[in-house]
C-alpha cells in the first residue's frame, strides 16, 4: 500500500521502539521520512533501513528539550523536504517534569 505517498512525516524519538516502528511503517506506506533523536548510532541505522523504501528518508539529531535546537532542525526538514505533513511526537526525557513550552512559527508547520 502508498497511503502516504507524496507525504512527508517527522517523528521525534525515531531512533528506538515505537518510534522506530512507526517510522518503518510510515515509509512502507510510501512517505518521506525524517528520524529526529539523539541517538545518533540507531538513528542512522533506522534511516539506512528505511531508504530502500523510501530513498528520501534522513536522520537528525535533535534533542526536544532545546528549542533553538529543534527550530534548526525543523527548518533543515524545510529546506530538505519543503513541507512537513505528519508531525509525531513521540520523545520523552527522563527526570522530573518540568513546564516548557516551544514558541510559535516552526518551519514548515506553517
Amino acid at each position: 500500500m502508498e497511503r502516504l505517498s507524496g507525504k512527508v512525516a517527522v517523528i521525534t524519538g525515531g531512533a528506538t521502539g515505537l518510534g522506530a516502528a512507526m517510522a518503518t511503517r510510515m515509509a512502507a506506506e510510501g512517505a518521506s521520512v525524517a528520524v529526529l533523536d539523539t541517538d545518533k548510532d540507531s538513528g542512522a541505522q533506522v534511516v539506512a533501513s528505511l531508504t530502500a523504501v523510501s530513498p528520501q528518508s534522513a536522520f537528525y539529531p535533535c534533542d526536544v528539550t532545546s528549542e533553538d535546537e529543534v527550530r534548526s532542525v525543523f527548518s533543515a526538514i524545510a529546506d530538505s523536504f519543503g513541507k512537513i505533513d505528519i508531525l509525531v511526537n513521540n520523545a520523552g526525557r527522563h527526570g522530573p517534569a518540568g513546564r516548557h513550552r516551544l514558541g510559535r512559527g516552526l518551519p514548515g508547520l506553517g
